[in-house]
């Protein structure tokens, strides 16, 4: 059963994104790593996430297979997905041109601007404005990205880490979602951006089209969530449990998202542990 364009445009999107964001770092700096000379990236042959919502059992797993080219950049990824309504599998071919990264979706390929650093900066269109943008300082560092149904999201950065990130969810709605990081001393081997933005859980892909790629991994974020009609804060805390090869490398990693208000006077329907997410990865 082939995938609906909609679904696919938002892989393909996510695939790409699953690079943006770097390790970060929080206010503590005793308790942050140093970031260790540059080291070459490992290359992942498959990574499957299961995520499950403890509110109502229901889960997904989506199962991502990559090819790769001469010079390391991902040519090719074999998703499929598995719910409650069936497995839907879809195989995307990617081709670098001169200043764009294009992706077949449906009969429609997904064609992405990209800077001379190659990093994606927004997506090439014939008519309509791009549905999201990203910028970069003259580092590397991603500073923005703006994606219509996830809202913007832009970066502080201490050095070559992250040290905040802000969410504004859309103007209609005027949420805002601030959030930090802490650090233990699991580095990161592929540029895993999808445990920084969760909003792109279901299809991570390990790359650097998005700025520079991740020194650590995390072991705790935490969202401080704001709402103009109660003007209360909710918090989310998500921590990381790792599981290592002999190499120091994730091959399994399991977060859990844990839901709470900060006022009595206003109380989520659902709070506490609220969703697991479970990273499988193989590497080259």
């Amino acid at each position: 059963m082939n995938l609906s364009k909609k679904y696919l445009s938002t892989v393909a999107l996510a695939l790409l994104c699953a690079a943006v964001l770097p390790s970060c770092k929080g206010d503590d700096k005793k308790d942050q790593p140093t970031p260790p000379p540059a080291e070459e990236k490992s290359l992942i042959a498959s990574l499957t996430v299961m995520a499950e919502d403890l509110t109502d059992a229901s889960k997904s797993e989506v199962t991502t297979q990559y090819t790769y080219d001469k010079e390391g950049r991902v040519s090719s990824m074999a998703v499929s997905m598995k719910t409650n309504d069936g497995t839907h599998s879809e195989t995307l071919s990617i081709t670098y041109g001169n200043g764009t990264i294009s992706v077949p979706v449906s009969s429609e390929p997904l064609v992405f601007k990209t800077n001379t650093s190659g990093y994606i900066t927004g997506q090439k269109t014939s008519g309509d404005e791009s549905f999201f943008s990203a910028s970069y300082d003259s580092e590397g560092h991603l500073l923005s990205l703006k994606r219509d149904e996830q809202g913007l999201y832009t970066f502080k950065w201490n050095g070559d880490l992250i040290s905040e990130r802000q969410l504004t969810i859309g103007e209609s709605q005027g949420m805002t979602s601030h959030t930090t990081f802490t650090y233990g001393k699991v580095k990161d081997p592929a540029g895993l951006m999808v445990l920084y933005i969760p909003e792109f859980s279901d299809m991570p892909l390990p790359g650097a089209w998005f700025g520079k790629t991740p020194t650590y991994l995390p072991s705790k974020r935490v969202s401080t969530l704001k709402m103009p009609v109660s003007n209360l804060p909710v918090e989310m805390t998500t921590t990381y449990d790792y599981t290592l090869d002999a190499k120091g490398r994730p091959v399994k990693i399991v977060t859990t998202d844990d839901l709470q208000s900060k006022s009595k006077d206003f109380i989520p329907d659902f709070t506490g542990k609220i969703r697991r997410t479970t990273f499988t990865i193989t590497y080259k």
